[in-house]
């Protein structure tokens, strides 16, 4: 397991932004760093991104919490 650096952050907020260009590095932050940090925004957001079958309000609300964080 790697810990997430601020790029890393930085990065899957991008993603959670609408910028879908980033979305294969976003996945390989969040499966890098899988376990070590399950309660921050951006781990909490990816995990709902990559379910098989993600709760889609959940994941709205997290995906809102990074996009104000990122404001």
């Amino acid at each position: 397991m790697a810990k997430m650096t601020n790029e890393d952050r930085a990065t899957i907020r991008r993603f959670a932004g609408g910028d879908k260009t980033v979305r294969g590095e976003a996945e390989r932050i969040y499966k890098a760093c899988v376990g070590d940090q399950p309660n921050e925004p951006e781990m909490l957001f990816m995990s709902e991104v990559t379910n098989p079958a993600p709760d889609l309000l959940l994941r709205a609300q997290y995906r809102q919490r990074l996009r104000n964080a990122a404001a």
